[in-house]
């Protein structure tokens, strides 16, 4: 597995990251099946580990404490904060100050180290300024307690803001983002994906393969009245769209002799992006695993962007509609390199134009 650079920093990340929230018996896995899973991935060379304050009750946490033991500094600890757990008091959530500290020194704890490579906040909170979110979790930085900051699940706008008030003021930024990305929800690309291109803040998908329903299993078992297929999933396998992508996603999966998770985690790395897979079982994550020696052609990740097209929305649809003969913008798709270099993705060192 290879290692990539964090954001504008210096740390090194394997381009997966291991997701644990089912690590942990409420409600999760057993530690024995966990263990496997996590051997699964670090054997493979895997690093950078995915957790959360909230992660079955903290249970992922002390679990992972519990696995990196022996050799913490080989790893990339990212964890989350922002919920408290249920039987948490009103000071416990958040992104206040007094929030923040509260849930650090406890998942230091429940991790049982004394520094956390990566803390993410969960979510944005709008009760707090997001000057004292940035003006606290710089002081952890300054602490060791904390080495660098990610954003979970926040809007651009807010990202960009608070981005900018740690420039101004000689602070530690933002430096990846984790969102909900995949073949079938690739709405992130309307305002979230530009930006993160244009300051070369690392994008981290969750939910890489829409909660499963981007797996073999579902596509093989459409006919199913059991399980998700008659739950959750049962509707949106009746929708033209995301039996379009899954077809399209089968069709080169056969090609390849891969599988559908397999070809859907490659589309997201060779687009730069580091996905999270979580797993219930080991041979879940070693089939993930598999991903990233897959190389798609580039009339592979063509037909999958096509198939998953999302409209572009304003003002990109406005700029792509025919502004005559001329328009740099006539026929330009949502995720082609002009549109990236208009954002800052430099993908040339000359002008489009």
């Amino acid at each position: 597995m290879k290692n990539i650079l964090y954001g504008n920093t210096g740390l090194r990340v394997s381009e997966l990251s291991l997701g644990t929230m089912t690590f942990g018996t409420n409600k999760g896995i057993e530690i024995d099946e966990a263990k496997k899973i996590f051997n699964s991935f670090t054997n493979a060379g895997g690093n950078f580990l995915d957790t959360a304050n909230i992660y079955n009750t903290g249970e992922s946490e002390e679990l992972i404490g519990d696995f990196i033991s022996a050799n913490r500094d080989d790893f990339v600890i990212a964890t989350k904060y922002v919920f408290a757990t249920p039987n948490e008091g009103l000071q416990h959530r958040g992104a206040g100050r007094k929030s923040l500290k509260i849930q650090v020194e406890a998942s230091l704890k429940k991790l049982n180290t004394d520094y956390i490579d990566i803390l993410y906040i969960h979510g944005f909170d709008p009760l707090t300024p997001y000057q004292e979110t940035v003006n606290a979790l710089n002081d952890l930085i300054k602490s060791g307690k904390v080495l660098y900051i990610g954003a979970s699940n926040v809007p651009a706008w807010w990202l960009a803001r608070a981005n900018a008030y740690a420039s101004l003021n000689n602070m530690s930024r933002f430096e990846g983002i984790q969102v909900f990305y995949n073949l079938l929800d690739r709405s992130a690309e309307r305002e979230i994906h530009p930006y993160c291109n244009f300051e070369n803040v690392s994008l981290v998908s969750w939910s890489p393969l829409s909660g499963g329903l981007l797996t073999d299993k579902y596509y093989h078992n459409l006919g199913a009245e059991s399980g998700r297929m008659a739950g959750k999933f049962k509707d949106r396998l009746q929708d033209d769209f995301t039996n379009k992508v899954l077809k399209t996603l089968n069709d080169i999966a056969v090609t390849h002799e891969l599988t559908i998770s397999q070809v859907s985690l490659a589309w997201q790395i060779q687009r730069g992006i580091m996905p999270i897979v979580g797993a219930s079982k080991q041979a879940q994550i070693d089939d993930n695993l598999k991903a990233v020696t897959c190389q798609l052609t580039t009339d592979d990740i063509t037909s999958l962007n096509q198939a998953s097209a999302i409209e572009a929305g304003i003002p990109l649809s406005y700029l792509q509609e025919d502004k005559g003969a001329n328009s740099v913008y006539n026929n330009v798709a949502l995720d082609s390199p002009l549109l990236d270099y208009c954002h800052g993705g430099g993908f040339s060192n000359k002008s489009p134009w």
